[in-house]
């Protein structure tokens, strides 16, 4: 792998900013070119991991990265970016996908407990194999998805490999 660094404008690149992405650096684009704000976020995992924040990614980087869910072929698995804005607000969201009772779960934390049956009718299970080996995702990639999303998610997986239940 090349090593990598401010003003690198590759592949590989690429694939790097689609792993700080992944990471929760959503300032960056998956645009090739190693910036200033790639840079920022690389020093920030750099340091996180132990390693000199100097934001250059040689091996080192390489090998946290890989222990942290990298895979080099991620980049070229993320379908582009949707055409429609994101709904704004509940009402915009309860006019598509419908609304739902519920209650507090009562451990103290904002998790709630739907009541009226709304998830057995709209949650199904989707198999994503981009968010394999990703942070905070089952390790298959199957991941809970509301009914009217699924349907538009064959995009984002390989041909024949989609399953909703």
């Amino acid at each position: 792998m090349e090593t990598i660094k401010l003003g690198s404008n590759s592949p590989q690149v690429k694939r790097w900013q689609y792993f700080l992405i992944g990471l929760e650096n959503h300032q960056i684009v998956a645009d090739g070119d190693f910036g200033p704000k790639t840079h920022t976020a690389t020093v920030k995992f750099q340091e996180a991991n132990g390693l000199v924040g100097d934001g250059v990614v040689g091996p080192k980087s390489y090998l946290a990265a890989f222990k942290a869910g990298y895979h080099l072929k991620e980049a070229f698995d993320y379908p582009d970016k949707p055409s429609f804005n994101p709904l704004v607000g509940n009402t915009a969201r309860a006019k598509i996908f419908g609304n739902f009772k519920f209650k507090s779960a009562g451990d103290g934390t904002e998790a709630i407990i739907v009541t009226d049956g709304w998830a057995e009718k709209n949650i199904v299970r989707v198999d994503i194999p981009q968010l394999k080996g990703m942070k905070n995702v089952p390790p298959s990639g199957r991941v809970q998805f509301h009914r009217l999303g699924a349907s538009n998610c064959s995009p984002c997986l390989p041909i024949g490999k989609r399953r909703v239940s």
